[in-house]
């Protein structure tokens, strides 16, 4: 049996499968790097609000660098399917370790370095929204790892994967309720998997659980970084938390700030230093976190129009260009007379299945029927780009 390709990747086992995807061990060819290939059910890439996004998305896929995220490399089109490409993540789920609670002392400073990473998606704009103890693992070192951040943006928070992107333990008030969400949906969430982690932790820092699992998202943290902040109080050793940056820049501004100058009464006590530091004034507070609104369906089709900068694709590998198109001089067959509702959809259905110029001529019967629907017009000049595209135009 010949092997299976997706792209430059090379698929070699079966995983399991999720709610979104079924998982595969595969491997990039040429360089034997060995990666996770997620190909999405095709019921989700038949609806039509979920087709546009990740189409949209594979053009520039969302990707946040850092070591605590199983970053998202790629998100390849193969035919009707559609494959997300992620880093391998080593060691074991969370889900596995649950079975017996951890000291605070052991699990804690891990955990605020994961929080870290969590802080820098929110400041991305980034939510995670489905956290459970199979996206959460602990390498071998005893670092945590999060896997799937990018989920709540490829398939969109609404009615139809809601249920599938959070789980029951984990999911916040707010989700539960099936309201708009935001960065604290994922504080909720976070408390609720060190909370099952320790057992029963000590009153310091159950009183910090206590707030980022309050049922109120006003009354919990508002950053991931004040929860960490929180946690760091409860530590005997809070430098235990600190990564290689930390460990440097901290002692260096302590001994910056003892040298600079300190103002008193009409004069300067202490002797000036060449790189002295004035102290920092208080950083004011952080704006509240902006909601997760659901886009609608205009919204979603502009998405697939996005005006890119060329650097934006440096870290992308070119993909192959498709064969030209052989234009055919007959008519397609006739779908039903003139039915306006079926020459949509079957426009849709041979623009998802890759027949561009079909999809052309049926939206091109549907404007004659009806020239004032905007959305036949756009999704016009949307297969038109794809057949210049295509032709090598």
């Amino acid at each position: 049996m010949s092997e299976r390709r997706v792209g430059e990747y090379i698929v070699l086992q079966k995983l399991g499968t999720g709610a979104f995807c079924e998982s595969y061990l595969g491997e990039r060819a040429g360089v034997q790097t060995q990666v996770i290939l997620k190909r999405v059910h095709p019921a989700l890439v038949a609806m039509p609000k979920i087709c546009v996004r990740l189409r949209a998305q594979a053009i520039s896929p969302p990707r946040l660098e850092h070591p605590r995220i199983a970053a998202l490399i790629t998100i390849l089109l193969d035919r009707d399917e559609v494959w997300l490409v992620r880093e391998l993540a080593t060691g074991v789920p969370v889900e596995d370790t649950l079975v017996s609670p951890k000291p605070a002392a052991a699990i804690v400073p891990a955990f605020c370095r994961l929080l870290e990473a969590f802080d820098h998606a929110h400041r991305h704009g980034m939510t995670h929204a489905n956290i459970k103890g199979t996206n959460l693992w602990i390498e071998p070192g005893g670092e945590f790892r999060v896997l799937d951040f990018a989920m709540s943006r490829l398939f969109g928070y609404g009615p139809a994967t809601r249920d599938l992107l959070s789980n029951a333990a984990y999911r916040s008030p707010e989700q539960a309720a099936g309201e708009e969400i935001d960065t604290r949906a994922d504080i909720y969430s976070m408390g609720v998997m060190l909370g099952r982690l320790l057992g029963r932790p000590e009153p310091s820092f159950a009183a910090v659980l206590e707030r980022a699992c309050a049922t109120r998202r006003e009354d919990r943290f508002r950053t991931m970084a004040e929860f960490r902040s929180a946690l760091m109080e409860c530590l005997e050793n809070p430098e235990s938390t600190m990564n290689i940056l930390d460990r440097i820049r901290v002692p260096l501004q302590s001994m910056l700030n003892r040298a600079a100058p300190v103002q008193s009464g009409n004069g300067v006590r202490g002797h000036a230093h060449p790189y002295a530091v004035e102290p920092a004034e208080p950083a004011p507070a952080p704006p509240p976190p902006a909601l997760m609104r659901r886009p609608s369906l205009r919204e979603m089709l502009a998405n697939e129009v996005i005006d890119f900068e060329p650097s934006r694709l440096a870290s992308f590998a070119p993909e192959p260009s498709p064969a030209p198109v052989k234009k055919v001089a007959e008519p397609p067959p006739a779908v039903n007379g003139d039915d306006y509702s079926e020459l949509l959809d079957a426009g849709f259905a041979a623009f998802r299945s890759g027949d561009f110029l079909r999809a052309k001529q049926l939206w091109q019967r549907a404007r004659a029927i009806d020239s004032s629907n905007r959305t036949v017009d756009y999704n016009l000049r949307v297969v038109e780009r794809k057949l210049a595209a295509a032709n090598g135009r």
